[in-house]
């Protein structure tokens, strides 16, 4: 199963949890809040060149440079998108700059990536819901879940500024739970941090025990909070809003 069939298949993931963080209502229409931008596109295509760089050039093509002010210009770089197809366009400083974070990462973090399975799908049933997952590399012989993430500034500030914002430790325990309900070791959650500023510098960092522990009842509040939906239509979607200053 590749990534887009994934994302297309019938299931709850961990980047569903903000919507459910906000109500079972926004869960359900998820669908109107999808979205793609080129830092996602920068981030998918540093993941390829990290843990799957043979998929590369199928998923990916380099912008050449086309002098836009020229009709011949527009004409050439018009026709260079259509032969594109769905692959995603990057330009050429950044595929420099992903190989180079690529690179870092390897050297530094690639005792982690080694006797496990990138991209693997995971979905099981949980209590009448479906909840899937879908680990950057997985070791199920050590029960080790790895996640890359790119991030603008990779000091240990920002680094707990971005679990928080981004509610990374939600996601951890999401890859963890739907693993041992299949029945699978998960034991431990490592994150590669790597900066997108040079000189790319690569960071390894776990959670504390005392933040998946409140994840997880997070997690089974919010799902408790769908079942509950779903079952009887009721869901609150209003949240008290905080004022700051007059």
């Amino acid at each position: 199963m590749n990534n887009a069939e994934y994302h297309a298949a019938d299931g709850i993931s961990s980047s569903n949890l903000k919507l459910l963080a906000e109500s079972p209502v926004h869960l359900k229409n998820k669908h109107l809040f999808k979205f793609s931008s080129t830092a996602c596109d920068f981030g998918s295509l540093v993941h390829a060149l990290i843990l799957e760089p043979e998929t590369v050039d199928d998923e990916f093509v380099v912008m050449p440079q086309f002098d836009a002010r020229t009709k011949d210009g527009k004409a050439a770089k018009a026709e260079f998108e259509a032969r594109s197809g769905s692959k995603i366009i990057v330009s050429a400083d950044d595929m420099d700059k992903a190989e180079t974070m690529a690179q870092n990462a390897v050297i530094i973090a690639g005792g982690l990536l080694m006797n496990g399975v990138a991209e693997s799908s995971h979905f099981v049933d949980d209590d009448g819901l479906i909840l899937k997952c879908r680990p950057d590399y997985y070791i199920e012989s050590a029960g080790v879940v790895v996640d890359i993430k790119t991030i603008a500034d990779c000091s240990e500030f920002n680094i707990r500024k971005a679990i928080t914002n981004y509610k990374y430790h939600w996601s951890a325990a999401w890859y963890l739970r739907v693993l041992s309900l299949l029945g699978k070791p998960a034991k431990k959650f490592v994150f590669v941090f790597i900066d997108k500023q040079a000189p790319h510098m690569v960071r390894i960092r776990e959670l504390t025990p005392e933040s998946l522990e409140l994840a997880y009842l997070e997690i089974d509040q919010m799902l408790a909070s769908y079942r509950h939906y779903l079952a009887t239509g009721q869901a609150n979607v209003v949240k008290p809003a905080a004022i700051f200053g007059e």
